[in-house]
């Protein structure tokens, strides 16, 4: 039995009902395979005790409905319930003799808690023929679906039917399957017959049958017994008829009742039908809509695939041109290829010549240099081996030249060359024989290539103390060997693809070791040429394990007979024999090189004696013999240090910085991307210049290197000769660099000289500038204090009666003494002006920006201007400008003063000047405008310039326009000027309505709202 379904839930006898529907609607046999998929004998369902789980009754309820294709059927399942089947023989007989259905419905609610643990049954109102039930599922049990809501109303609605009336009219009010909380029904039932009436019309009929006994003729036509039993009848039709008539009228009532839920449901069933005709209409709609639509999208379609087979039939050709590219590709390899071998040829026989000593011997410096080139002819020569593998691979014309040979020595005589490259890097080369296997069949030079292949790898990634083994062993139809190391591994995402074709497990810039991506898809390729499998995997230890297998199978043998062509192809092995050994030999010095890896350099020739001391430059490179080379190049001339990797490198440019570093860019620990940016990002050291090397010319390669703050870019292959010149190039122009930074600290002290002196020249002109307003005030002051004064000593002379011989009437005494006063009242009130005018021209009690009358500035200027002798000049003022402006009306006092001077000095005789004020859009204009003599026009260009003049030597010092100017332009405004030598000059002040920093507020706000809204 599953224990899933037998959880203490729903009493299985309760869900007999449901399999009595099932055997009479599907049969038995649909029955036994729900309880068997279910895991549940029948028997145990007979026992009240037992227990089945909520999902086994979910499963037989939609059993039913999908059988009977209706939820209908889960309510004729209920109905099933109140059975004698189900009940019992004798539980249904006592609930038809003593019971009424709402006795019926109120015990049921009570019992439920016995047979249900899933919900609650509730009665919400209960009446004679109608009661009101709700029921409330626990949380982890709400349905989704009606069928356990229309198995209960069918289980209610049949409880009438035990005293034989109709199902009871059942109503649904909310359902926990639509969303509500709980399920509320309401059900009533017709009223069921009652034996009082006729009972009591048999007793009254009885009654008149004894009563009529004693006066009953006893001769009568018509027998006693007969007359008592139609009494009897007719006593009882009486009452069965009062019966009748009773229930009809409840019945009827109900009715009426269902009539009107009746009435109200077919209303609503009406409402549905209007918004169901809407539907369909507005689905037909949808439908033509749709129609319209597929067609479009059918022709859609046809033009699609006429496009699609148009583009396929496109593809097949540039499938058919990329395959001939592709052949061509190939031979141009091929061509290429076999072109190479023969200056290749031409190379390392004559090398290998002078090496031997066949050419007599050798300086220790050449015989490096040689050796240099030696080892690099066979790295090419392996690349181009490759190549033609490759080519001969994808032609498919790669023959193997099977013959018959001892796998043990083989395996062997590999690893015994690979040790002293082993001894070398302090890594254990071995070989863990295996059982003799004296007659195996393959193509030694292939297979040669692909032992090479993997031990060169194994000794690439093995570190120093560690081992490469290699092993083989036979099975029963193959033999296979592994090459295994204890080196890092493999990560396991690159497992898949380290066989593929130009991939590398590591190929970022900082990666240990080089290699182009040829080698592991060579030997896997030529492995399966031969019918075995390459493969490779993670040791549980540490370590990498290849493993290639062979077939033991007998093969023809096809060795070539000629000596020849033998003897080339072992020249060919020994040539990637020492590839493979030249690669692991990557980034160990070599002892003879003529640098030191420290520091020093080789002697050579003595510098120049106006050069002093040598230059220090740091060479990071981490192929020994690409960094010997380049220090022996640099030496003749530097103090040339070396570094291995990039991390070496900045280790060394902190011990002694150099003045210059020449830097690879594809290095292990730290590139040489990385080793800049340290460099440029440090305040000690970013100015040494830096020079990159790489073998990649792209140009993205270049723009990052100069990104990162690289001096230089060079490209491998180069001239010595262009390196060494551009390092002392590099060198020149750094020292002319601090050159330059020298004078700027000079130009730095004097231009603050400068700014000094200009500080005090602007003082002066202020002093000027005061000294013409204080002759001006002096003038303008004396005036009405003599006349004040003249008229004070008048006015004494009168009080004192001293005004002559004859004494003048009292009458004429007094007048002259009001004139008098009057006249000095008057001069003390234009020296009040003055000074009131003088106070107000300062400003002293205001500092800043705020918002001012520059009215009242202009009038405070007026009072105070100068007036010159001999000059006859008329004021004119328009002042049209209505509101305040943000500004420092001391400091616009000095602009208006210097303007109006000026205009005052250019008039010679009679003229006018004209003051105007307005706003124009948000800005305040004021012009000072006169007719002068004006000024020339190459002059006007200059005139706000410091220290430039119109006036004669000696009256001015050029700078009352240029201070002037740099007030307006202090405020946010700006001066223009037009003029017409002659006829007189016009200035004009612009000075923002708003202060600058509300108006910058203004404007952020403005583009925040603009973002906001996304314009």
């Amino acid at each position: 039995m599953k224990a899933q379904y037998r959880k203490p839930e729903l009493s299985g006898f309760s869900m007999r009902s449901a399999l009595l529907f099932l055997d009479k609607r599907c049969g038995v046999e649909e029955t036994e395979r729900f309880l068997e998929a279910h895991g549940i004998a029948r028997s145990y369902l007979d026992d009240p005790n037992n227990w089945v789980s909520f999902d086994f009754a979910h499963d037989l309820l939609a059993l039913i409905r999908d059988r009977c294709k209706s939820e209908k059927a889960c309510w004729e399942a209920g109905t099933y319930t109140v059975t004698k089947e189900i009940l019992g023989q004798a539980v249904w007989i006592g609930a038809k003799s003593v019971g009424t259905p709402s006795l019926v419905f109120k015990q049921w609610v009570e019992h439920s808690k016995v047979y249900n643990r899933v919900g609650e049954f509730r009665i919400l109102h209960a009446e004679k023929n109608r009661i009101t039930l709700e029921y409330v599922p626990r949380p982890e049990y709400g349905e989704t679906d009606k069928l356990f809501c229309l198995h209960r109303m069918g289980q209610f609605a049949a409880i009438p039917t035990i005293w034989g009336m109709p199902t009871a009219f059942c109503r649904e009010i909310r359902c926990t399957a639509e969303g509500d909380g709980s399920c509320v029904y309401e059900f009533s039932w017709q009223e069921r017959p009652s034996y009082l009436y006729p009972a009591l019309g048999t007793l009254c009929g009885g009654l008149f049958g004894l009563l009529a006994h004693g006066q009953w003729d006893q001769g009568g036509v018509v027998p006693f017994w007969l007359l008592a039993a139609m009494l009897l009848f007719i006593g009882y039709l009486s009452g069965k008829t009062l019966d009748l008539r009773r229930t009809l009228r409840r019945n009827e009532a109900v009715g009426r009742e269902q009539l009107q839920a009746l009435e109200a449901a077919v209303d609503s069933i009406s409402e549905k039908y209007v918004e169901l005709q809407a539907s369909q209409k507005a689905l037909e709609e949808a439908h033509e809509e749709l129609k319209k639509h597929r067609d479009h999208l059918e022709q859609l379609v046809e033009e699609r695939t006429r496009e699609l087979a148009e583009s396929k039939q496109r593809l097949e050709e540039s499938y058919e041109k990329l395959q001939e590219l592709d052949r061509m590709k190939m031979r141009f390899f091929t061509n290429v290829s076999h072109e190479l071998r023969t200056p290749l040829t031409l190379t390392l026989s004559p090398v290998e010549a002078m090496l031997q000593g066949e050419l007599g011997p050798l300086p220790e410096q050449q015989r490096l240099y040689l050796e240099h080139v030696h080892t690099n002819a066979l790295r090419l020569l392996k690349l181009i081996n490759n190549l033609l593998d490759l080519s001969k691979l994808e032609a498919g014309k790669m023959a193997l030249e099977i013959g018959r040979y001892d796998l043990g020595e083989f395996v062997q005589e590999i690893v015994d060359a690979f040790r002293p490259a082993g001894e070398k890097r302090g890594i254990e080369v071995k070989s863990e024989g295996g059982p003799p296997i004296p007659g195996l069949y393959f193509d030694r030079d292939k297979m040669e290539k692909v032992l090479i292949n993997l031990i060169g790898n194994a000794l690439k990634f093995t570190p120093e103390g560690g081992t490469v083994a290699v092993r083989w062993e036979k099975g029963e139809d193959h033999v296979s060997v592994s090459v295994v190391d204890t080196g890092p591994g493999i990560p396991e995402k690159d497992l898949e693809r380290i066989f593929d074709r130009f991939v590398q497990v590591d190929d970022s810039l900082s990666r240990k070791h080089g290699g182009t991506g040829i080698g592991l898809a060579l030997a896997k390729e030529i492995t399966e040429l031969h019918g075995g499998v390459l493969s490779a995997a993670n040791r549980p230890e540490g370590g990498a394990v290849f493993t290639f297998t062979l077939p033991l199978a007998e093969r023809e043998l096809q060795r070539s007979g000629e000596e020849g062509k033998e003897e080339e192809s072992r020249i060919k092995s020994l040539y990637r024999m020492a590839d493979y050994v030249e690669e692991v030999d990557r980034g160990v010095p070599r002892k003879s090189s003529a640098v030191p890896e420290e520091a020093s350099s080789v002697p050579g020739p003595e510098p120049p004696a106006e050069e002093g001391e040598r230059h220090r430059v740091l060479v990071v490179e981490d192929n020994a013999d690409m960094r010997t080379f380049i220090a022996d190049c640099l030496s003749r001339d530097f103090v040339v240090r070396t570094a291995v990797d990039g991390e070496d490198g900045w280790r060394k440019i902190q011990e002694e910085p150099p003045d210059l570093v020449v830097s690879d860019i594809m290095m292990p620990n730290r590139n040489g991307y990385e080793l800049c940016q340290l460099l440029k990002g440090s305040p000690d050291f970013q100015h040494v210049p830096i020079i990159l090397l790489t073998s990649k010319s792209e140009i993205d390669m270049k723009v990052e290197g100069f990104e990162k703050g690289a001096d230089d870019y060079l490209t491998k292959p180069f001239n010595p000769r262009e390196l060494s010149v551009r390092v002392r190039n590099m060198i020149k122009i750094r020292s002319l660099e601090k050159q330059i930074q020298m004078e700027n600290l000079k130009l730095q002290a004097a231009l603050k000289e400068l700014k000094e002196t200009q500080s005090q020249l602007v003082h002066s002109e202020k002093m000027a500038s005061l000294g013409v307003l204080s002759a001006g005030l002096v003038h303008e002051i004396n005036n009405p204090l003599n006349a004040a004064l003249s008229s004070l000593n008048t006015l004494a002379r009168l009080l004192n009666g001293s005004g002559g011989p004859e004494a003048e009437p009292a009458g004429e005494k007094r007048e002259k003494i009001v004139r008098t006063a009057q006249r000095a009242l008057l001069g003390l009130k234009r020296c009040e002006e003055i000074v009131t005018g003088l106070r107000r021209f300062a400003r002293k009690d205001v500092e800043g920006i705020r918002e001012d009358d520059l009215h009242e500035g202009l009038e405070a200027t007026l009072v105070l201007l100068p007036r010159e002798s001999g000059k006859e000049i008329s004021l004119h003022r328009d002042y049209r400008l209505a509101r305040k402006v943000p500004c420092n009306l001391a400091q616009l006092n000095q602009v208006f003063m210097n303007l109006l001077v000026n205009a005052s000095q250019a008039i010679q005789g009679k003229g006018d000047i004209w003051i105007r004020t307005e706003q124009i859009g948000q800005e305040a204009v004021v012009t000072v405008e006169d007719n002068g003599c004006g000024i020339s026009p190459e002059k006007l260009p200059r005139i706000f310039e410091p220290f430039f003049t119109t006036k004669e030597v000696g009256q001015g010092t050029g700078l009352g326009l240029s201070i002037s100017h740099r007030i307006v332009e202090e405020h946010g405004g700006r001066i223009e000027v037009e003029s017409t030598p002659g006829k007189g000059s016009i200035f004009r002040v612009y000075l923002p309505m708003q202060d600058r920093r509300a108006r910058a507020a203004e404007e952020t706000d403005h583009g925040r709202t603009r973002e906001a809204v996304g314009l």
